[in-house]
């Protein structure tokens, strides 16, 4: 009888290492997906930034600024 609470016990063990081993899974897809969603949040707020800078400029600056970019681009 104490051979089988042990396989038991052990059984159990091993179902719940298995139960954590899965979850641990998911919580690091869940973890590099919202380090990716973060970093492209990042990426856009900057580029936002960038574009409120030059549209503040005056307008010849804002020309030079848009040319400079169009010719780097090319």
């Amino acid at each position: 009888m104490t051979e089988s609470i042990i396989t038991q016990q052990a059984s159990a063990e091993d179902s719940l290492y298995e139960q954590l081993s899965a979850d641990n899974h998911l919580l690091r897809q869940q973890v590099e997906q919202l380090q990716s969603q973060l970093h492209a949040s990042d990426l856009e707020r900057k580029e936002l930034r960038n574009a409120l800078s030059v549209a503040l400029l005056p307008p010849e600056s804002r020309n030079n600024v848009i040319q400079l970019v169009r010719e780097s681009a090319a």
